[in-house]
């Protein structure tokens, strides 16, 4: 999943910050907050960013920083860097179980559609197996199943289908419900439950009842897929 990159200021890291408590100029301001990205950039913990900065409906700063690309896919220096734009997508990556799964469950549970009490077997039947019998949308949503945290499903798995039957057959790695421990494969099949549920392929659920709704435009799946005016960041 993708969406228009946006760095919040959280008002109590300004508050707290000795230049937060004085009264800026628009000009102090700015050369305030480039410094702080700026020194992040310099010390490498990020290569560019985007910040928009708004207070009520007006935009106080909307500015692109360094770079969206610094190397290719085989993961050396790019000879021409590729500059960030303010059009630049972001891969949120593993927000994406908060932004679009998680939310994806609590509407569903919301329509009376599932409980988070209900047994992931009631829906995925390859989870009716002994071990995994107990597993409750509960426990996945709060990484207790007991599931591996990760498994490189990339190389054992060509379809949706032989993904989610390989976790079911993957043997536990804790008891159910005993230790949270952040899993992947967990919300994977949060992801089928939803499927299943609606009988819509994920994206297309998202996209209609969670993104539109909530004007999040620039909010999709396979972005490279969408017709969009934004380039990709990586």
């Amino acid at each position: 999943m993708s969406f228009r990159f946006i760095i919040i200021l959280v008002l109590t890291l300004l508050v707290k910050s000795s230049a937060a408590q004085q009264k800026l100029s628009k000009k102090e301001f700015n050369i305030f907050i480039d410094s702080v990205i700026h020194y992040h950039i310099y010390q490498k913990n990020i290569p560019g960013a985007v910040l928009l900065i708004k207070k009520g409906n007006k935009t106080i700063l909307h500015k692109a920083y360094g770079f969206a690309q610094l190397k290719d896919k085989e993961d050396k220096p790019l000879k021409a860097p590729i500059r960030m734009t303010k059009n630049h997508l972001f891969d949120i990556a593993s927000l994406t179980k908060v932004i679009g799964t998680t939310t994806g469950i609590m509407y569903l549970a919301d329509k009376g559609l599932i409980s988070v009490e209900d047994k992931v077997g009631k829906y995925i039947p390859a989870f009716k197996m002994a071990d995994k019998e107990n597993i409750t949308i509960r426990n996945l949503l709060t990484h207790t199943s007991g599931l591996y945290a990760w498994y490189p499903m990339y190389y054992k798995s060509s379809s949706k289908y032989d993904t989610y039957l390989l976790i079911s057959k993957l043997p536990l790695q804790d008891s159910i419900g005993k230790l949270r421990k952040y899993s992947d494969l967990g919300f994977t099949i949060l992801g089928q439950i939803i499927e299943t549920v609606t009988n819509r392929i994920l994206d297309k659920f998202e996209q209609e009842y969670i993104f539109k709704p909530l004007r999040m435009q620039h909010t999709c799946y396979n972005p490279l897929s969408q017709n969009n005016k934004f380039k990709i960041a990586s």
